[in-house]
This record gives C-alpha cells, structure tokens and sequence, in this order.
C-alpha cells in the first residue's frame, strides 16, 4: 500500500518490528473521551480540573476549524455528532446550563475533532 497506509510497524499485523507509530486522530479522540469520562465520574474535584486541560488543545489548528463547520453544519450532522460522544461519556442528568465550564468546553472539542473525522469518513449509525 501506498502512503504509509499498510499495517502499522511494531503491531504484530505483518509490519516490519519497530516502534508504532504516532497516535492516529481515532486513538487521540478516545483518550480524550476517557479523560473526560474520568474527570466526569471524579466528581469535578480540582485536581481532576488539571487533567481535564491536558487534553490535546495543541491540535487546534484542526479542531478550531472543524467546530466552525460543526456549529454551521445541518442540524442533523450536529446530532450525529453529539450521539457518537454522548455515547462515549457517562450519562449526565444536570441541565446544561449548571454543568461545569470544563467539562462543556472537553465535550464541545471532542465533537468538533470528531467532525473532522466525519469529514473524511462519514459516521454512519
């Protein structure tokens, strides 16, 4: 395959041994997703907050963008969206406008991150 798209090195797929390779967006977005969950089921504590803000707010130079599009994007893609990451995140019962600053702004990025994979691969439900 063409472009570095093969099995990933070091994975025990049939790639050469060697270390794996970086993160891909996917993996990126889980880790985030279980971060938040974490921070979420942490009760808010404030040592929890500063692990709520490593999250991969370098990337911003693709997910900035992506949330542009997301909040312009048809009311239907932005429910795709949002059910593909509530699905990811423990249930929440408190109305929006009491939950922790936070916690919005992590959930809003991994919608918008998540919008930019759908870009290239549409999510199908």
């Amino acid at each position: 395959m063409e472009g570095g798209e093969g099995p990933a090195q070091g994975s025990g797929l049939g790639g050469p041994p060697g270390p794996p390779p970086a993160e891909g967006s996917g993996a990126v977005l889980l880790k985030e997703a279980e971060q938040l969950a974490a921070y979420i089921e942490g009760g808010n504590h404030s040592g929890e907050k500063g692990k709520l803000l490593q999250m991969s707010w370098g990337d911003k130079a693709v997910v900035l963008p992506a949330l542009r599009r997301l909040l312009l994007s048809p009311n239907k893609e932005r429910e795709t969206i949002k059910r593909a990451i509530d699905a990811l995140l423990p249930p929440s019962d408190t109305p929006v406008s009491q939950q922790d600053p936070h916690f919005l702004a992590g959930k809003l990025w991994l919608q918008a991150r998540l919008f930019a994979m759908h870009e290239k691969s549409p999510l199908q439900f």
